[in-house]
This record gives C-alpha cells, sequence and structure tokens, in this order.
C-alpha cells in the first residue's frame, strides 16, 4: 500500500505538477521576446501582457519612451492619437482573423500616454440558417472534381 502512495507522489510531482504549471504561463516581460515574430504572428506578447500592464507605469511615458520600452507599433492611428501593438491574431479557413487582441495606447497633444486599453474582437459564427448561403471553400472544390461520376475532368477543363 505505501508503494502505490509513494508512486501517486512521483506521477504528481512529474507528470501532473508541470502541466498545471504549463497551463498557468504568464510569463516577465522581456523586450526582446516581445519583439520576436514567427509566422507573422507574436508568440509571447499574450504571456507577457499581464506583467506589462500590472508592472509597468505605462501611462505617462513619452512616445519615445514607449517605442524605447516596446518597440515600434503596429498600426497607428493619427485621427484618435492611437498607436497599436498586435498580442494576439487568429485565423480560421479564410484571410479574415477569427480573433484579434491588442494593446492599445491613447496619447495626449504633447504625445504622452494618457491611457491604454486592451481590446479583443472576436468574429460571430455563423448561424446554422446562414451556413447553406456559404460558397464552396476551394477546399471542397478540389474533392468535388476528384469524382470519377461527374461529366467533366480536369484535364477536359484545361482542354476547353
Amino acid at each position: 500500500m505505501k508503494k502505490n502512495n509513494f508512486l501517486k507522489i512521483v506521477f504528481f510531482l512529474f507528470f501532473v505538477l508541470p502541466i498545471l504549471h504549463a497551463c498557468n504561463q504568464d510569463t516577465h516581460f522581456e523586450k526582446t521576446k516581445w519583439l520576436e515574430k514567427e509566422n507573422l504572428s507574436y508568440p509571447y506578447r499574450n504571456v507577457m501582457l499581464d506583467d506589462l500592464v500590472t508592472n509597468y507605469k505605462l501611462t505617462g511615458l513619452t512616445y519615445q519612451q514607449l517605442e524605447d520600452l516596446l518597440g515600434q507599433p503596429d498600426s497607428l492611428n493619427e485621427n484618435r492619437n492611437e498607436v497599436v501593438y498586435e498580442i494576439k491574431v487568429a485565423y480560421d479557413l479564410d484571410i479574415d482573423p477569427v480573433y484579434v487582441k491588442n494593446l492599445i495606447f491613447v496619447f495626449s497633444t504633447d504625445s504622452t500616454v494618457i491611457s491604454y486599453k486592451i481590446e479583443e474582437y472576436q468574429r460571430a459564427a455563423l448561424k446554422e440558417d446562414e451556413q447553406g448561403d456559404m460558397t464552396i471553400s476551394s477546399i471542397n472544390w478540389l474533392e468535388f472534381l476528384k469524382h470519377d461520376d461527374l461529366p467533366f475532368s480536369i484535364s477536359n477543363i484545361r482542354n476547353l
């Protein structure tokens, strides 16, 4: 019986505990990781965001100080005196993002940060009755063309 309890403790320490730790991956802000970009996205920004907004005084920074801290913004909105840092973007099968999370800084007329906000957008899922009106995706279209019982084939289309 004691050996069984020992195995449970070992299992917990070596398998369960690391998994629980990995699920709570908030990490400290590091500029080099913040700037790192892979496949058009920033893999570390989302896990550093909480540390950044909690432990750094962001309001009152000048534009240059903010740029020194976070690098160049991903976009500017001069009409609203805002700069945007992309945190996370998720895509579905098309080019339109299904999820966007941004860190937005608002500046005063003298170029100091007066506020910041985190905005998240998620594209609404299509309702069941709307799905019938969708066009055939390229993947489905290619599968459709593979059928032998069609009155035409890809080679016949090419010969036209």
